[in-house]
């Protein structure tokens, strides 16, 4: 596609949409059908087409810790995050959570630290987001990719999403489209935006624990 322009600055690449599916791991471990580098691949084919380069690194390189359980797991885990410049403790960070027995995705957590807070950062981590949320929603425009990341950045900041030291971030409202779920919440004065896969008995079990239950619609709905 497109004309001599785009050719001068690079050839844009072709952007294969993910087909994003849920299936369950392990007992009551739900993960994406997925893998982190499935998201890796699939973020860098956006990424190119606006900068004419890779963004995030292979999974072989980003930071890797294990955990032997989290908020959506009983079972050993792998945290996977990528931050542009490690130097920076600011720097806003993507963090993907794996069963420690496959790749699949098992949680999706795009982080910023509020206390270190700069235009600057909030910009590249508002780009983070964007780049992110073309991955897993595809037929999504623009302006409701920027609509979801202007709510859900808000959110982040209602006392309800508050999570105190040492208490697991499950969510307490939860905004759901098909086979996928997003949370906000704050804790320790960073800002997360936490991406998990649903199914509609998850998402009617949450419900019953008096998690605030939202369609992707009344994002698009919110000014």
């Amino acid at each position: 596609t497109g004309d001599s322009s785009d050719t001068a600055k690079g050839d844009p690449v072709e952007t294969n949409p993910l087909d994003i599916g849920v299936t369950e791991n392990l007992e009551k471990e739900l993960v994406f059908t997925i893998s982190i580098d499935d998201f890796i691949s699939s973020y860098n084919e956006y990424y190119w087409n606006s900068y004419n380069a890779p963004y995030l690194s292979a999974s072989s390189e980003w930071g890797r810790s294990k955990q032997d359980h989290t908020a959506h797991s009983a079972y050993e885990t792998y945290v996977y995050s990528f931050s542009e410049n490690v130097r920076i403790w600011s720097m806003p960070t993507i963090s993907i959570y794996t069963p420690s027995d496959c790749n699949s995705i098992q949680e999706v957590t795009l982080d910023f630290d509020d206390h270190g807070y700069t235009e600057a950062l909030f910009l590249k981590y508002r780009e983070i987001c964007l780049f992110s949320f073309k991955v897993l929603f595809p037929e999504y425009r623009d302006a409701e990719v920027e609509q979801m990341f202007t709510v859900l950045m808000n959110k982040s900041n209602d006392p309800v999403c508050f999570v105190p030291d040492g208490i697991e971030p499950t969510p307490k409202l939860l905004y759901s489209d098909g086979n996928i779920g997003i949370y906000p919440y704050y804790a320790t004065g960073v800002a997360h935006l936490c991406i998990i896969p649903v199914t509609e008995q998850y998402v009617d079990t949450l419900a019953t624990q008096g998690v605030e239950i939202y369609g992707f619609d009344s994002i698009f709905q919110e000014t």
